[in-house]
């Protein structure tokens, strides 16, 4: 079974039926040519409606910040255009980094695809460092002012993902059987989910 085959099962298992990260490795694991340890990795990164509820303020700080980056490129993208300045490749670079990629980011963090969020922060860095070999970055105060959501959205991009992420440990147990060593292996998860008391008395929502 592949990466993103497992990928795809661990979200419907633990984002859509809301199952415990154990219970969801326990069934898994027993499909037939299941790479264990890829299956404790990519289940590890598939956030519960637990770590979803402990990251909510960040994750609304993170869509507000790609949500200005966008308005600001699609600001100067109708800027250019009225001045007459307009560049097919330079329109379709910053639609592409304007756009398109704050928009993977807001669709990482409203849909918990965990696996988008560092892509994003790679794509902001790439158009950061572009903006500043190309010296488009100077002191004037609204160029400083429009970094502080880049800052952030990048910032976020990596941290959250190791906030929405559940521990698990790999625990080897060793036994004698007729003179002959056996390891057994198991792969054990903390229980991040919000418990069914929480959900109705808080009014939680992911």
């Amino acid at each position: 079974m592949h990466k993103k085959q497992i990928r795809k099962i661990a979200y419907s298992s633990i984002v859509k039926e809301n199952k415990s990260h154990q219970e969801a490795f326990d069934d898994i694991s027993s499909t037939e040519g299941v790479d264990r340890k890829m299956l404790a990795d990519e289940l590890s990164k598939t956030p519960s409606n637990g770590k979803q509820k402990s990251t909510l303020t960040l994750r609304y700080i993170f869509i507000g910040a790609l949500t200005i980056l966008a308005a600001l490129r699609i600001m100067a993208i109708v800027l250019l255009g009225m001045e007459g300045n307009i560049n097919g490749s330079l329109i379709g670079i910053m639609v592409l980094f304007g756009v398109f990629v704050p928009g993977l980011g807001i669709y990482a963090a409203l849909f918990s695809k965990v696996e988008l969020y560092m892509s994003t922060g790679i794509f902001l860095a790439i158009s950061l460092f572009r903006s500043i070999t190309r010296g488009e970055m100077n002191a004037e105060p609204e160029t400083l002012i429009g970094l502080v959501p880049f800052a952030i959205a990048v910032a976020l991009a990596f941290y959250i993902p190791t906030r929405l992420k559940t521990v698990y440990k790999r625990e080897v147990t060793e036994s004698f059987v007729d003179g002959k060593s056996y390891k057994k292996i198991a792969y054990v998860f903390e229980d991040t989910r919000i418990n069914q008391s929480d959900l109705l008395d808080g009014n939680s929502f992911s």
